[in-house]
C-alpha cells in the first residue's frame, strides 16, 4: 500500500487549472488545486492547465470568424500567436482529452492548414499536384491580419531566441557535420525558452535537463503530439507546427518546426527532410 502525499497546482500567468491525471495510483479529488495522491505502482501525476478566458487587451486579439480570443507575444521583430490555432476548419480535429481544443488547439493536415485544395496535400491519390504558390504571407487557416509562417520566418525566430548570427540556418542542423556541441547546446537553450513549464514529460534516461521549459518569451509551447491514421502520438513529448514551405521537394513532405523532449528545435525533422503532409499537426500564426 502506498503512502499518501499532497500535490498542489500552480498555474502560470494567463492559465488556469483544469484537473489532475493519475496513472498507477488514486487521487482524492482530481478537480482540486491541492489534493492527496496515493501511488500503488509505477505511474505518474500530471496537472492539466488551459488558457484563461482573457478579455481583449493590448496583448490579445479576437478571431472574427468564431469569437475566440488569442494571446500574442513579440519575439524580436516578429509578433506570434502565443497559443495554437483552434479555428474549426473542415478536416481539422481536437485531441480526445481536449474536446474543446482549449489546451492544444486544433490539428490540421498541411492542405487544411494552408487552406488549399486537398489534392495538394495527399500524395497517395491520382489527383495529387504540387502546390506552386508563394510561401510568403500566405494566410492559410489563420485569422485576418495573420498568416502561416514560412520556413524563413521560423528560422528568424529561432535565430533571435538562440542569439545566433544572421547567417544561421536551422535547416542545416543534422546535415552539416561541422556543427559542434556548442551550437547544439545553444539550440537546446533556445528550445527550452519556447516551451511551457508544464505538461512536458521528463524522461529519467536523459542526463541533461530535458522536458519542461522556461517560457522566457511567453510563446508557451505545449506537447500535443501529432495525428496519424485517426490516432495521436507523442503527446507529452513533441509538438509540430506547419510552415508554408516545401524546400525539400519531396512529394509527401512539407517543412515544419518540431520541438521534442531534448528541447532542440528542428526544421524538417521527420524522415530526413520534412513532415508528412497527411499528418495532423498544430498551427501557430504570425502577424502580417
Amino acid at each position: 500500500m502506498g503512502v499518501p502525499f499532497t500535490v498542489m497546482a500552480n498555474p502560470a500567468l494567463g492559465y488556469e487549472f483544469v484537473n489532475w491525471a493519475v496513472t498507477g495510483g488514486t487521487i482524492v479529488n482530481a478537480n482540486a488545486l491541492s489534493t492527496s495522491v496515493t501511488m500503488t505502482g509505477s505511474g505518474s501525476v500530471t496537472a492539466n492547465f488551459k488558457p484563461s478566458e482573457a478579455p481583449p487587451s493590448d496583448n490579445t486579439f479576437t478571431d472574427s470568424r468564431d469569437g475566440r480570443v488569442y494571446r500574442y507575444v513579440t519575439i524580436g521583430e516578429q509578433v506570434w500567436m502565443a497559443q495554437n490555432l483552434a479555428f474549426n476548419a473542415p478536416g481539422s480535429q481536437c485531441r480526445d482529452n481536449d474536446p474543446d481544443c482549449s489546451v492544444y488547439g486544433r490539428f490540421y493536415d498541411w492542405a487544411t492548414a494552408m487552406d488549399i485544395d486537398a489534392k495538394y496535400g495527399n500524395p497517395h491519390t491520382a489527383e495529387w499536384e504540387r502546390w506552386e504558390g508563394s510561401e510568403e504571407n500566405h494566410r492559410g487557416a489563420c485569422p485576418v491580419g495573420w498568416h502561416l509562417p514560412s520556413i524563413r520566418e521560423w528560422n528568424q525566430m529561432i535565430r533571435y531566441v538562440g542569439d545566433f548570427g544572421v547567417d544561421f540556418d536551422l535547416t542545416d542542423y543534422g546535415r552539416d557535420l561541422s556543427w559542434n556541441q556548442a551550437t547544439t547546446e545553444a539550440l537546446r537553450d533556445a528550445g527550452r525558452k519556447l516551451k511551457a513549464p508544464f505538461l512536458w514529460s521528463i524522461p529519467s534516461a536523459y542526463t541533461w535537463n530535458a522536458g519542461v521549459g522556461t517560457d522566457d518569451y511567453g510563446f508557451f509551447a505545449l506537447p500535443g503530439g501529432y495525428g496519424q491514421d485517426n490516432s495521436f502520438s507523442a503527446v507529452g513529448t513533441n509538438v509540430v507546427w506547419w510552415s508554408t514551405s516545401t524546400t525539400h521537394k519531396a512529394r509527401d513532405r512539407a517543412d515544419a518546426l518540431e520541438l521534442s523532449q531534448d528541447h532542440i528545435p528542428r526544421l524538417g525533422a521527420n524522415s530526413g527532410g520534412g513532415w508528412p503532409t497527411y499528418y495532423s499537426s498544430n498551427v501557430r500564426c504570425i502577424r502580417d
